[in-house]
């Protein structure tokens, strides 16, 4: 886009504890924005319409021929560090009120919904068209209700999941492409694009974000063989154990004509994380089984292969569970997944937060995740490696990041910690009334990096903060998975 128009790019650092939370505000003009039209008329197909003004989704008609339309766009998300937790992030577009062109929202014929979904592979503003188009997902993508008000804008259109997406395989997340749920002739969705003559109708994306620092601790979990728990159930031998076997599939197939179904288990041991804790993020990583050997690969034979991610409520024995003695599961919060067809496709990083969250709530009736088919039906299959894989890279691998709960903050609190003096110009005495056993310090500056750390078993303690610069910084006193955090002003 060869205009000159209004970029806005903001980071706004707002101090939460430890944790940098941090805003991006994108609404690029025409020199920095990307933005395109893809044209399904055949006599159009291979055109590019990377300067149009327009942003839209359309199905209509062109000098009397049928065809439709979806248009891309993307943000420039390099500054986002990989690791980061999308709090929120919102899309807006803004109507094209004008006959001009393509004309404004229509229902001419019927409703006018559209998606808008993440694109996965790669495309260049000048030279995309129909026949070179780029490759989307459906999975976490979004349904717009449509409209026939040619003035309604779409604020704040929430596109969290998504950019979190984005941030997770940024090898396959390419912008967002609109497009109609229904591409029935006559009906449309129509957009100021950043090509726009009005630099406040461009399109903008506003994400808040922030990213893991000591406030929260993290633990990656990948166990291997003797570690890892996780077992095979099989429809067709009910009664045999399939504890060690280097997959972990979800089928439904035939074998030499005995119809079979495949679901499995797998437990990570959560031991460490502290009762009651609030689980910030869990992210799930399995890496596929990309061979014909065994059950073979993931398969779309006879359909799709969506499948489900379940909290596994009743206790089972690694050695010991078959079908016939299958534990029971909740759909509660289950994780719907999209399905492939391509063999060697992992899914890193799904998001299993809130299935993490009832394991730590309920550790009674939590015994890790099932994966199961949505649907059933042979001929379909998703298969990924287990811990018994020869490859220890590709071990099923949890990560997750939690916080001590607000009830043994409170109680720590209670503790009555005291930091004097408070703005210092030297060295700071911290006196924590009523504390028994050790306790550790750690002092952060406002990046989140640590800078100091010690431990004490005394409830007086002086610290020398000669040595660091005037600024603000956070204090972090730990015992016993509580914590509390101060801040400390050096003059």
């Amino acid at each position: 886009m060869k205009h000159g128009a209004l970029f806005i790019l903001a980071a706004i650092f707002i101090s939460l504890g430890l944790n940098a939370q941090q805003t991006l505000i994108l609404q690029p003009g025409a020199e920095e924005g990307k933005d395109a039209l893809i044209h399904a008329l055949y006599s159009r197909a291979h055109l590019n319409y990377g300067d149009d003004p327009q942003y839209l989704a359309d199905a209509w008609t062109y000098q009397g021929e049928p065809a439709f339309v979806r248009s891309l766009v993307a943000f420039d998300l390099s500054t986002i560090p990989p690791d980061a937790i999308i709090q929120d992030a919102s899309l807006s577009l803004y109507a094209w009120n004008s006959d001009e062109s393509s004309g404004p929202h229509s229902q001419l014929s019927g409703y006018n919904n559209f998606f808008l979904e993440r694109i996965t592979s790669d495309w260049q503003e000048m030279s995309v068209c129909w026949n070179s188009r780029p490759e989307t997902t459906t999975e976490n993508q979004i349904l717009m209700a449509g409209t026939n008000d040619p003035e309604q804008d779409y604020p704040n259109i929430n596109v969290t999941r998504l950019v979190q997406d984005m941030v997770n395989d940024p090898e396959h997340s390419f912008g967002f492409m609109i497009r109609l749920q229904n591409e029935g002739y006559f009906r449309r969705m129509n957009f100021c694009s950043s090509d726009h003559s009005n630099a406040t109708k461009h399109p903008k994306l506003i994400i808040n974000y922030f990213v893991s620092t000591p406030v929260d601790s993290c633990i990656v979990m990948q166990p291997n063989p003797e570690a890892g728990k996780d077992a095979l159930l099989v429809t067709l031998d009910p009664n045999e154990n399939y504890g060690d076997d280097p997959q972990f599939l979800a089928d439904a197939w035939t074998n030499l004509q005995d119809s079979v179904i495949v679901q499995s288990l797998i437990e990570f041991d959560l031991s460490e994380i502290p009762s009651e804790s609030s689980i910030t993020a869990a992210y799930l990583s399995l890496y596929a089984w990309n061979s014909n050997l065994s059950s073979g690969s993931h398969s779309q034979l006879s359909g799709s292969n969506d499948f489900f991610l379940e909290r596994v409520t009743s206790d089972w024995q690694e050695m010991d569970v078959c079908w016939n003695l299958r534990p029971t599961t909740t759909e509660e919060n289950h994780v719907l997944i999209a399905g492939t067809d391509d063999p060697a496709k992992d899914y890193e990083n799904i998001d299993v937060t809130q299935l993490v969250q009832d394991m730590i709530d309920n550790p009674e009736s939590s015994f890790g995740f099932m994966i199961r088919l949505q649907n059933e039906e042979y001929y379909r299959r998703i298969n990924f490696c287990s811990s018994d894989h020869e490859d220890a890279t590709r071990w099923p691998k949890l990560k997750v990041c939690y916080s001590p709960n607000t009830q043994s903050t409170e109680q720590l609190n209670k503790s009555g910690i005291v930091i004097s003096p408070n703005p210092t110009t030297g060295s700071i005495i911290v006196q924590t009334d009523h504390f028994t056993g050790m306790a550790y310090i750690r002092i952060f500056n406002y990046l989140g990096k640590e800078i100091k750390k010690l431990k004490t078993n005394n409830q007086i303690t002086q610290i020398d903060l000669s040595d660091i610069p005037a600024g603000y910084y956070f204090m972090r006193i730990e015992q016993k998975g509580r914590y509390q955090t101060k801040k400390i002003i050096k003059l």
